[in-house]
């Protein structure tokens, strides 16, 4: 199982903070993941999807193409303004 964890409006649009997610295959990427969510979570796959979303894999920002294995933690971050 994958461990997603979610933070700001992310946890709205979820009604929970973290979930699991099996994944049908070995190894899968973060857009193969986000597409995965959309199956279930539409509206909240919209959002992760965003070019400005921070993705956290195993606790390391802004990774490049990562593939998600059982027991791997993805979070996601949304983007976040301020003065």
């Amino acid at each position: 199982m994958l461990r997603v964890v979610l933070y700001g409006k992310f946890v709205d649009l979820a009604g929970e903070p973290d979930f699991a997610l099996k994944l049908p295959q070995a190894e899968m990427s973060v857009e193969e993941v986000v597409s995965l969510i959309a199956e279930t979570r539409g509206d909240l796959a919209v959002e992760l999807g965003k070019k400005s979303t921070r993705i956290v894999v195993n606790d390391v920002l802004d990774v490049t193409g990562p593939r998600l294995t059982d027991g791997d933690e993805i979070a996601f971050l949304p983007p976040v303004s301020g003065g």
